[in-house]
Formats: structure tokens, C-alpha cells, sequence
């Protein structure tokens, strides 16, 4: 690998930066502004949905957003950390021989995948937040709130 200043990098780190942002942050807070959406709950959806992931979803139904435009905060900062997690990797596979070997051997994995190669990566993110605001993590029992956390064997009661 060769030796490159270090502008090269902030280069790269700046660009995906502002992929972040545009994507996880700014796509989200259109929507809601264009749809009269309350900005408080919009703003405890994006937090929560960086934070804890999946359990974002009941949070944001629970303060009254329309599940549809739950579903498309959570792909868009799914999606925003997804690209920004490739930008780095790549940075990292063209100065490092370690991550570059670390990137081709899961590359050739991917290809092996069906799902994978009909689809593609960015196929895989809308499938997994579909998967995980199924009936199931979103019960209207208000005994227990269930979470995707029940794979791991927890339950959390209000």
C-alpha cells in the first residue's frame, strides 16, 4: 500500500460524513416538515433509532407517527450508516493489505449468497427493518412490550 498525506483521508472521511448526514438526518426531517408531522417525536424516533436500533419502532408508533413513516426514518438511517460504514471500509481496504484481503474474502462470500446476488447489499436493509416490525415485535398487549429483544430471551413490561 502506498503512502498518501493525510488530506486524503478527510477527504474521504468528509464525503461520508455528509452521505450520513444527508441520508440518516436530512431525509428523514423532510418528510416530516412536508407532512406536518410533530418534530419532537420525529427527533426521539431518529435519536432512538441511532441508539437502540429495532426497539426505535414501538417508540415512534407509541408517540403517535404513522407506522409507514416510522418504517421510512428507520430504512433511511439504516441505509445512512450502511453507506457510511462502506466509505470507511473502502478508505481502510485501499491503505491497509489486511482490510483489503478482510474485503475480497467477504466479497466472494456475497456472491455465494442467492438473496445477495439478486439483490445486492442495499437489498438487505428494507428486509431486515420489514422483518423486525412484524406483528410479533409489535404487540398492542399493554401487559408486555415486546421488543426484539425476546430473542435474546428478555421481556420488557412497561
Amino acid at each position: 500500500m502506498e503512502d498518501v498525506p493525510v488530506t486524503h483521508y478527510f477527504e474521504h472521511l468528509a464525503s461520508a460524513i455528509m452521505k450520513l448526514l444527508l441520508i440518516a438526518i436530512a431525509l428523514p426531517i423532510l418528510p416530516a416538515i412536508v407532512l406536518n408531522e410533530p418534530f419532537t417525536p420525529v427527533l426521539a424516533l431518529m435519536t432512538s433509532t441511532f441508539v437502540i436500533e429495532y426497539g426505535a419502532a414501538p417508540i415512534g408508533i407509541g408517540m403517535g407517527l404513522h407506522p409507514f413513516f416510522v418504517l421510512f426514518v428507520l430504512i433511511c438511517i439504516a441505509v445512512g450508516v450502511t453507506l457510511f460504514l462502506f466509505d470507511i471500509f473502502d478508505m481502510m481496504g485501499e491503505h491497509s493489505e489486511r482490510v483489503a484481503r478482510f474485503l475480497d474474502t467477504a466479497g466472494t462470500q456475497a456472491k455465494k449468497s442467492k438473496i445477495l446476488s439478486k439483490y445486492g447489499i442495499y437489498g438487505l436493509v428494507p428486509s431486515v427493518k420489514i422483518r423486525d416490525l412484524r406483528p410479533r415485535a409489535l404487540c398492542h398487549d399493554p401487559g408486555v412490550l415486546r421488543l426484539p429483544a425476546h430473542r435474546m430471551g428478555l421481556w420488557l413490561a412497561p
